[in-house]
């Protein structure tokens, strides 16, 4: 897991095509990496200092798993697969 400082907190959900960001709430954005495909990226602000954000890096076979272990259906090898397939499904 990577953290980094001194980023401006984004004010609002930008677009960018493909990698568009997700504001969830106060602050925190989700997002497919612009530089690893697949990975997930997580900006989270610091709130000591709200000029910076923090930075989750999340690979996709974890991502993966972090889907499938919080199905209804629960985790379990089939959810993984159904999970990580639907994550690195080509845009068509």
């Amino acid at each position: 897991m990577t953290a980094h400082a001194n980023v401006s907190c984004p004010e609002e959900v930008t677009t960018n095509m493909t990698y568009e960001k997700y504001h969830w709430r106060d602050g925190v954005y989700f997002r497919r990496s612009q530089v690893d495909e697949g990975t997930v990226e997580i900006e989270i602000p610091d709130f000591d200092d709200p000029k910076k954000v923090n930075t989750l890096f999340i690979p996709p076979s974890e991502w993966a798993s972090i889907v499938a272990a919080v199905c209804c259906e629960g985790g379990n090898a089939e959810r993984y697969r159904e999970a990580l397939a639907l994550h690195m499904r080509p845009v068509e």
